[in-house]
C-alpha cells in the first residue's frame, strides 16, 4: 500500500511539473499581447507625437574674422615673410545666466482599438535673462571681426507637438520664432533672430526673454535648461508620476495630482563645460546625460500585472494538487490522475480569461469575473468528484482566498515580493499544522485485527 502511495505522490508531481507547460505558453500570449500594445504606442509616436525634451536656449552669434597669417617665399635666393589676410568664419555660443521654466501638463488618452497610451497637452513658459559681455568676450581683437545676425535656439524633441502662435520677445521686443535649430546638443527645434546692438568697448549687456507655447508630447516630458541658475516648475493632474534624471525634484503628490520643482545651477552640473565640448567638437552625451523630468505613468500596467499573475500559476496548482491529495489520501476518497489534470486546466483556464477580459475592461473586474468563473466551475467539479458539497464548498472557499490574497499582491507596488512570501508561508504553516499528526508511513496500511 505504500507503495500505492508513491505512485499517487508521483504522479501528482508529475502533473504539477506537466503544468509548466501551459503556464509557459500563457506567458507566451502575456508576452506576445505586450509587444502587441508596445507597437501600437510606437505608432502613435511615429504617426504624431512622441516623448518631449524642452532644451535651451542657448544664443549664437555668427561672425567673420580677418586673421593675417605669414607665409614664406623664396625671392631671389632670399627668403621673406609675406603676410596674406584670411577669412575665417565661425560662432560664438552664449547660455543664459538664468533661466525659469513653469509649464502645466494636461493629461489626455489616446487610444488605438483595445490600446491606450498616455499623452498631455499644455502651455509652457520660459522666462530668463542672458549677461553678454562686452564686445561678445573678444577683447582687443574685436576689430577683427563681423558680427552676422544673432539668433536664440530652443531644442524640442518632437517640433510636432507645438502648437501655433509661438510668443517670444527679447529684450521687451516681439521677434518672430522660426522652424528649426540644428545645434548640436539641441537637435530639431526653433529658433529667432535677435538684435543685441553692437556692444562698444567695455560695453556689457543685460538682455531679458520670455517665451509662451503649446507643447504636447507622449508619456514623458524632460527638461534641460541651460542657465548658470535654472528652475523648472511642472503640474499636472495625474497621479501617477514618475520622476527620472539626475536632479532630484522636490515634489508633492495628492488626489489633485502632483506639483514638482527642480532646481539647479552650473555649480552642481558643470553645463557650460559639457555644452562647449558638444558645440565645439560634437561630444554631447555629458551634456544630454543632464536631462530630467517625469512620465506619466501607470502604477501597475496591464500586462505587468498580468505577467505577475501568471509567474504565480505553478503555486496555485500546486496548492490545489495538495488540497485533492489530502482529500484522497486523509479521507479515503481516491481521486483519478485525469480528474487532477481537468482540475488543473480550469486553473490554467483562468489567466486566459483573465488576459482576455482585461483587455476590454478594468482589470480589478476582469479579475472578478475570471476568477469567479474558476472558482464556481472547480468547487461544482471538486462537489461530485468528492462526493459531498460541503467538501467542495471548502474547496472552493480556499481558491477565493487564494485569489483574494494574490489580487492584493498584484496591486501592490511596492510590497509584492513581501506579500508573496507571507502567502507561501502561511500555506505552508497550515499544511503543516493540518497534518502534524499524520502517520505517513502508517497511511495506506491495513488495520490491525481486533
Amino acid at each position: 500500500m505504500q507503495t500505492k502511495l508513491m505512485w499517487k505522490m508521483g504522479a501528482v508531481f508529475g502533473l504539477c511539473l506537466l503544468a509548466i507547460v501551459p503556464l509557459t505558453l500563457v506567458q507566451g500570449v502575456i508576452n506576445e499581447r505586450q509587444a502587441l500594445r508596445d507597437g501600437v504606442i510606437r505608432g502613435f509616436e511615429s504617426q504624431t507625437v512622441g516623448p518631449q525634451i524642452l532644451k535651451g536656449p542657448v544664443l549664437v552669434v555668427p561672425y567673420r574674422k580677418v586673421v593675417i597669417e605669414t607665409t614664406h617665399e623664396d625671392r631671389g635666393g632670399k627668403t621673406v615673410d609675406v603676410p596674406r589676410k584670411k577669412i575665417v568664419t565661425g560662432s560664438l555660443f552664449f547660455l543664459p545666466e538664468t533661466v525659469a521654466m513653469n509649464g502645466k501638463a494636461v493629461p489626455q488618452e489616446r487610444r488605438r482599438g483595445i490600446y491606450r497610451a498616455q499623452a498631455y497637452t499644455g502651455d509652457w513658459e520660459i522666462k530668463g535673462r542672458f549677461e553678454l559681455p562686452a564686445d561678445f568676450g573678444v577683447g582687443v581683437e574685436r576689430l577683427q571681426y563681423t558680427w552676422g545676425t544673432p539668433e536664440i535656439h530652443f531644442g524640442i524633441m518632437d517640433p510636432r507637438g507645438l502648437a501655433p502662435g509661438i510668443e517670444l520677445k527679447w529684450d521687451g521686443v516681439a521677434a518672430v520664432m522660426e522652424p528649426g535649430s540644428g545645434l548640436a546638443g539641441l537637435g530639431r527645434g526653433i529658433h529667432a533672430a535677435v538684435d543685441v546692438g553692437k556692444p562698444g568697448v567695455g560695453k556689457a549687456q543685460s538682455v531679458e526673454f520670455e517665451v509662451h507655447m503649446g507643447l504636447t508630447g507622449l508619456s514623458r516630458v524632460q527638461f534641460l535648461p541651460t542657465g548658470r541658475a535654472s528652475e523648472v516648475r511642472l503640474s499636472s493632474a495625474w497621479p501617477h508620476p514618475g520622476f527620472s534624471g539626475p536632479l532630484l525634484a522636490e515634489h508633492r503628490i495628492d488626489g489633485n495630482g502632483f506639483r514638482a520643482t527642480w532646481k539647479t545651477s552650473h555649480l552642481a552640473n558643470n553645463l557650460l563645460q559639457e555644452y562647449a565640448g558638444c558645440f565645439e567638437a560634437s561630444r554631447c552625451d555629458g551634456f544630454n546625460a543632464a536631462a530630467f523630468g517625469v512620465d506619466l505613468v501607470e502604477p501597475v500596467n496591464l500586462y505587468q500585472q498580468l505577467e505577475r499573475s501568471a509567474k504565480y500559476g505553478l503555486l496555485f496548482v500546486g496548492l490545489t494538487f495538495i488540497a485533492f491529495f489530502l482529500f484522497d489520501v486523509l479521507k479515503q476518497c481516491p481521486i483519478h490522475p485525469v480528474q487532477y489534470a481537468l482540475v488543473g486546466g480550469a486553473l490554467v483556464i483562468f489567466y486566459l480569461l483573465l488576459i482576455s477580459l482585461a483587455e476590454h475592461i478594468a482589470f480589478g473586474l476582469a479579475y472578478l469575473i475570471a476568477a469567479g468563473a474558476c472558482i464556481a466551475l472547480i468547487g461544482y467539479y471538486i462537489a461530485h468528484v468528492l462526493g459531498s458539497w460541503q467538501r467542495g464548498t471548502l474547496m472552493g472557499a480556499m481558491l477565493a482566498v487564494l485569489y483574494g490574497v494574490l489580487f492584493v499582491i498584484l496591486r501592490s507596488e511596492d510590497n509584492a515580493l513581501l506579500m508573496g512570501s507571507i502567502l507561501l508561508f502561511a500555506f505552508i504553516a497550515a499544511i503543516m499544522v493540518g497534518t502534524r499528526k499524520v502517520d505517513w508511513y502508517g497511511l495506506g496500511s491495513p488495520m490491525p485485527a481486533s
